[in-house]
């Protein structure tokens, strides 16, 4: 049975959160969408678990849970899939360079502001 409370938290478990907070430093918002995180995860998953604390185990539990959402997660493999893609980041180029001459059309103010942004819009999306 794991032991509980503040006086379990042993060395290694204060260890493993500070690790576990580290992770940003060495994971991009891409690793995370293309799995690269997962093996991390499960290892920090088993560091915890074997701290045989409640806290550790609520950790462990917790990291499992993430680890099998970015698996199951489509969201994962289609990102990892469009983010080499020369057509979506052509496209994505065109949505800002758009984005940023409506925005400047509308920071123009005067009378024909609205007309203006309508027409460019039309024209966007034929």
């Amino acid at each position: 049975m794991p032991r509980s409370g503040i006086a379990s938290r042993a060395p290694n478990t204060t260890a493993c959160w500070r690790e576990l907070f580290s992770l940003g430093e060495r994971y991009t918002p891409e690793d995370w969408n293309d799995g690269s995180v997962v093996d991390a995860l499960r290892a920090f998953a088993a560091r915890f678990r074997a701290t045989d604390s409640e806290e550790g185990t609520v950790m462990a539990v917790t990291l499992e849970y993430v680890i099998e959402d970015l698996e199951q997660d489509e969201r994962m493999r289609r990102l990892a899939e469009l983010g080499g893609s020369e057509r979506v980041l052509r496209l994505l180029a065109r949505g800002v360079r758009e984005r940023q001459a409506l925005i400047s059309i509308a920071d123009d103010g005067g009378g024909a502001r609205r007309g203006t942004l309508l027409s460019a819009l039309n024209l966007s999306f034929q």
